[in-house]
């Protein structure tokens, strides 16, 4: 994606609010990061994994807006600390399905290991957490000042409405070429892909609702309960991936195994009535 500078849109407060928009996904998991170090409640671990989603794909704005690139090393710590979250995460999440749908009992070997898991991964979370101090924090700070001293009014082939249709349009395409085959059972991957185009589009389009003063709340609804019903989808692939790794008896494993197939079922089911009864494909390439 081309690095050009925007021109003025003809409201002249927008670059103003993308500033504010950036400085507030960094305070937001400065605030999280601080309290998931004091206790690493569940909640506050999906909190600060939502925040630092939101955050990254600030961070790529940024570097089409001023031109520049954010440093190595700040992106570098933000993509180890997403992939831990999200081991956390899936831990969390796992011990919560299993304590309600399957009769071990909670000093049951299963429920060790994971809290074991949980334990080494929390571990490598807080220590990657301490690396965010004030060096980071400077590092932000002298983005914004680059953010604030932007000229909008330089000519530019695109202008920032196009680069977010642009962006906006890349999305839904995806989504609608994922859509039609993602019911289906075994397209576990296809729905993966639709999960994160999703994810992204929403969070785009809370941007947008900012910086461009658009209405789109019906549409983030929309996605939002989208997003929810495959991220369980994924939850439950996870939590299979999670067992393969653990020594489990023939008997446990099969329990595993036929727990987490009966609830696929059941959010495939649920998924496919949400196609129906709230069609996202009337939204989609559509700003």
């Amino acid at each position: 994606m081309a690095k050009n500078r925007v021109r003025l849109l003809p409201d002249a407060s927008a670059p103003e609010r993308f500033q504010s928009v950036f400085v507030t996904q960094w305070k937001d998991f400065v605030c999280l990061r601080k309290k998931v170090l004091k206790k690493p409640d569940p909640d506050d671990i999906h909190d600060l994994r939502t925040s630092l989603r939101r955050l990254r794909l600030a961070l790529k704005l940024f570097e089409y807006f001023a031109s520049s690139d954010v440093n190595k090393k700040f992106k570098k710590s933000l993509r180890k600390l997403s992939s831990i979250l999200g081991g956390l995460r899936n831990i969390d999440e796992a011990l919560l399905f299993f304590h309600a749908q399957i009769s071990f009992s909670v000093s049951h070997q299963f429920y060790k290991k994971l809290k074991t898991n949980r334990s080494l991964k929390w571990r490598r979370l807080k220590k990657l957490l301490h690396l965010f101090d004030d060096q980071f924090d400077k590092l932000v700070q002298k983005m914004t000042v680059e953010l604030k001293a932007i000229s909008f009014t330089k000519k530019s082939e695109r202008s920032m409405l196009t680069f977010f249709s642009n962006l906006s349009d890349h999305y839904s395409k995806t989504i609608h070429d994922l859509l039609a085959i993602s019911i289906e059972s075994k397209q576990w991957k296809s729905r993966h892909a639709l999960r994160i185009a999703i994810r992204k589009w929403r969070y785009i389009l809370e941007i947008y609702a900012v910086v461009l003063d658009r209405d789109y709340d019906s549409l983030l609804n929309q996605l939002k309960k989208y997003q929810l019903v495959l991220g369980r989808i994924n939850d439950v692939a996870a939590f299979g991936a999670l067992c393969r790794d653990m020594e489990l008896s023939s008997a446990e494993r099969k329990l595993i195994e036929i727990t987490l197939l009966k609830e696929e079922k059941v959010l495939l089911k649920k998924f496919s009535k949400l196609i129906k009864r709230k069609p996202l494909i009337k939204h989609l390439g559509a700003m």
